[in-house]
Formats: structure tokens, sequence, C-alpha cells
């Protein structure tokens, strides 16, 4: 095994190993949870709110793409931004499926997060809900029996078990609402109670799937339409519109799209970045990363661009 540069190893693994990251990771929000804080924030259930960090890293979906992960923590000199409890590392979602490494990546996230519970915020993706809403790419849990043979479906359950728990909304200040996919289109349902539960009460599984599931587009005044995937909706500028008064914010930043570098809709309203490039060689990955200082002046997405980082392939 060779020791990258976030001083855990790159991760050729068993199944108890894999299995005890998957729980501890588990565990430490679970912890959160219960406290309802993190430091320099607060939880409730699946919402976070941050006060504006020290330092901020946002990542897209990676995947499983190994060597773009390591590219960012390599980028960051890791060990000294993750022990920072007022730095914050944000993960948008889609950990899993496509790549070749979804064990790795998954495994790697999940020792961060129990390394460095107050820096790191693991959020869900719409690979991180294959259970609620299904899909045919949801390639994970033939790669986890193909590794660890009769471990793997034990161990895929607990998998199972850390999704439910991840973050599926996070506020910073009154700057950035982060999402997987995009907001609930109506507005009734854009409150932190309704987005905190989402997970939690099936009476809000359309609020659910919308946040996991829906791209922003040009529709005119049309608030929203049926999307071109299997779930979620096509939404338009006055739902990002109402989503950013509703919250106090400037910008929906998400992930869930393939773009070069950083794809900007709604008139600055929404910014995409995605950080995946294995799976998608054609596009050019991507990260953020931006100071708390230089956040305070952020006003739309525009103003996000120049701290938005090339992903190096290659590591």
């Amino acid at each position: 095994m060779r020791e990258m540069t976030s001083g855990l190893p790159y991760l050729q693994t068993n199944w108890m190993e894999f299995q005890n990251s998957i729980i501890n990771a588990g565990r430490t929000i679970e912890h959160e949870r219960m406290n309802g804080e993190i430091a320099g924030g607060r939880i409730k259930n699946g919402l976070t709110r941050l006060e504006i960090p020290e330092n901020l890293l946002v990542v897209g979906d990676l995947h499983g793409d190994m060597g773009a992960l390591d590219s960012v923590l390599c980028d960051m000199r890791n060990e000294e931004f993750l022990s920072n409890p007022r730095n914050k590392i944000i993960f948008l979602g889609d950990y899993v499926d496509r790549g070749t490494g979804s064990i790795e990546v998954l495994q790697k996230v999940c020792d961060l997060k129990s390394r460095y519970p107050d820096v790191v915020i693991l959020m869900r993706g719409n690979h991180e809900a294959p259970e609620d809403f299904p899909f045919q790419s949801h390639g994970l849990p033939s790669e986890i029996t193909g590794r660890f043979g009769e471990h793997g479906t034990p161990a895929y359950n607990k998998v199972l078990d850390l999704f439910r728990l991840l973050t599926l909304v996070t506020i910073v200040g009154d700057k950035l609402f982060l999402v997987h996919g995009g907001p609930p289109t109506e507005t009734r349902y854009m409150q932190d109670h309704h987005l905190s539960n989402a997970a939690e009460l099936q009476a809000r599984k359309d609020v659910l799937e919308e946040i996991l599931w829906s791209d922003p587009r040009s529709m005119g005044d049309v608030p929203f339409e049926k999307s071109r995937r299997l779930f979620g909706k096509h939404f338009g500028e006055t739902v990002s519109r109402s989503c950013l008064d509703s919250f106090g914010t400037k910008v929906i930043v998400r992930s869930h799209e393939p773009c070069q570098r950083y794809k900007i809709d709604h008139g600055g309203m929404v910014l995409t970045i995605f950080s995946c490039g294995e799976a998608y060689p054609k596009f050019e990955p991507s990260y953020m990363f931006i100071t708390g200082e230089q956040l305070k002046w952020v006003s739309g997405a525009t103003d996000l661009v120049p701290h938005i980082k090339k992903i190096k392939k290659g590591l």
C-alpha cells in the first residue's frame, strides 16, 4: 500500500476494515445529530447550518474517482487544513458508482469524517439513496460482493445505514445553500423543518427526491417541469429565487451534472461543480476553495468562479 498525502493508506482493504470505517463514520454523524452541533454550526437531522468558516472547500460528485479525491487532498495541504476545526470541507454526495474506486472513495471519506468530525461534512447524493429511488446504474452492491464475497451483503447493509444519516442541505452563513441536486420546487417546503426531516418523514418523500435528483434549467416563468431523469424535476429561476429569499442566501451550490469545471444557471443564482474525471473523460473536473474573508464578499455565482480549481489528473 502506498501512503497518500492525507496520512490515510490508499485503501486496498479487507471487509472488516471497510465495514468498521462505515460504522465509525455513522456513529460520528449520529453523535453530532444527538448533540445538534458541529464546530461553528448547528445540526438538525439532515440540515446543517454553518457560520462562515475560516476556509471552505467544496467537492462535487466523485463517483469512485480515487485519483480526483487524492488530488484535492494533496492540493489543500490537507493535514494542516483538516487539523483546524474552523475550516470546513463539504462533499456534495455521489461517492460511488461508475468509477473503479467506489469502495476506496467511500472508505476514505468515512475515515476523514471519523478523524476530523468538525471539519468534514458528508452530504447525500442520489447515488446514496438507492432504496428510496432505485436506478439501474447503482453498481456498489455487486462491487462490494465481488470484493468481499460472503461478507459483502452485511457490509453493504452498513453502508445503507450510513447513507440514511448523510446531510441533505448545508447552509453557510448568509451566502451559500448547498445541495446535491436542487431545492424543493414548492415555496411551502422551503423551511428548515421540511428540509431537516425530508429523509425521516414519508410525507416529505417528494422533497427528498427533488433535493437529490433535480436540475436547473432556463424555463422563463415556468417554475418547474418533469425531469429528463427517472426522478426529480427541472427547476426554473423562480424556484431558485424563492429558495435564496427563503433562506437568506446568495447562491445555490450543487453538483449532480458533469460540466467543464463549472456551470452557472439562473442569472448567477446557481453554481454547479463536478469533481469526477474518470467516468466522464470529456469533462473537466473541479472543486472550490475559498477563504472566509473572500466568501463574505460573494453576491452571486460569478463571484465564486475565481475560486474554482481544476483537478489534476494522473496524481
